[in-house]
């Protein structure tokens, strides 16, 4: 049947980039979408982990559309980090994003980074790849979209190079795993 929410995903209009990146006050230019949230399970990881995908995205050539993590505890550590970032340019950031909004900035971003179920459920619509970070998702289901990638600089590079390369490049869009926009009409 698929998930309901992803019916909210395909149907409807998605704005041009070009007004988002307007009212957002977004560079045109290459950017990728950080969005961590702390791990219940682990939460003293949660500082370290978002320093070090921090640490390794300072070391690319992209912008980085930073979200605030979810209010789970441990989300404190999170934006401890984020809040050093306010006067870089490399890094724009967000308390939130309107859903449209993010859906056009998923279908126009290079990757996505972090560990947030966007990644997991939207992106694959997008032929987006997400570079999953820790273990926050560990077990979920995911599309062929996700570098699952253990929390460390050397493994958060190497996946970041990859996908920056082109050598991890998905295709999922038509996949279709957690629904096709009909879901709500067929449970209900």
């Amino acid at each position: 049947v698929g998930a309901p929410y992803i019916d909210n995903v395909l149907n409807g209009e998605i704005p041009r980039i070009e007004s988002v990146l307007d009212d957002l006050n977004l560079p045109s230019k290459p950017f990728c979408i950080l969005l961590h949230h702390s791990d219940t399970y682990r939460i003293q990881d949660s500082g370290p982990q978002i320093r070090r995908i921090i640490s390794q995205l300072k070391n690319q050539d992209i912008h980085t559309v930073v979200i605030y993590p979810c209010s789970d505890p441990g989300y404190g550590a999170i934006v401890k980090e984020i809040e050093n970032l306010f006067n870089n340019p490399q890094f724009s950031i967000f308390k939130s994003i309107p859903f449209r909004q993010f859906l056009a900035l998923l279908a126009n971003a290079k990757f996505i980074i972090g560990n947030t179920s966007g990644g997991i459920l939207e992106a694959p619509y997008f032929d987006l790849p997400f570079i999953c970070v820790g273990e926050r998702q560990k077990l979920r289901e995911m599309d062929d979209n996700v570098l699952q990638v253990k929390a460390n600089d050397k493994d958060i590079a190497h996946a970041i190079e990859q996908v920056m390369s082109g050598a991890f490049s998905p295709k999922t869009s038509g996949n279709q795993r957690f629904g096709s926009g009909i879901a709500s009409k067929l449970i209900y």
